[in-house]
């Protein structure tokens, strides 16, 4: 990704390069050549030394584009401050998914205890309207009511309980994520 350290490792050496490009190059140069002179392979392999050439000298380069190879430095040196801030803000945004995803499950575990106490409400409920309607002073339309109620504030329960899964999940994703990051 072009967040990672090893985009930003690769721009380093881009950037080292083109400084290194844009500098002038001084080189000594030098060899040695023997040769063996004669009418027949022994005999030329016999005189081999007997005529040595030498050679020395020195090689510098002066790039003549320096401002076009400074330009390259430049830009591979602004290419590494760019991949270390887009990896920055890639972290960034992975602790605020992370918080993100503390705080929604906390929410929901608070949620469902105030759920299931509507859930133990609604059981009371049901039981009272069952009660009062045995007595005859409830109708068959307020016992169904009372168990309406009930079945939705369960039914309450069972979706916060599968959404604390999903948040625990997504925040355990998240957490292999941040412990998998590098640091630069």
């Amino acid at each position: 990704s072009p967040t990672s350290p090893l985009s930003t490792a690769s721009a380093s050496t881009r950037a080292a390069l083109a400084q290194n490009n844009a500098r002038p190059d001084l080189q000594l140069i030098g060899s040695i050549q023997s040769a063996g002179l004669g009418f027949g392979m022994g005999e030329a392999i016999a005189n081999i030394g007997s005529s040595q050439l030498y050679y020395g000298g020195v090689r510098l380069e002066l790039p003549l584009q320096n401002r076009a190879r400074e330009a390259e430095a430049q830009q591979a040196t602004a290419a590494i401050e760019v991949t270390r801030a887009r990896y920055a803000a890639a972290r960034r945004d992975l602790h605020a998914e992370v918080t993100q995803a503390v705080t929604s499950l906390t929410l929901a575990t608070r949620r469902i205890d105030l759920a299931r106490e509507s859930a133990a409400l609604a059981r009371e409920s049901v039981d009272a309207q069952s009660a009062r309607f045995d007595v005859g002073r409830a109708t068959s339309l307020d016992v169904v009511s009372a168990l309406q109620s009930q079945r939705e504030a369960e039914f309450r329960v069972v979706t916060l309980e599968v959404e604390i899964v999903q948040q625990k999940l997504t925040l355990e994703q998240l957490l292999r994520g941040v412990s998998s990051v590098p640091s630069l």
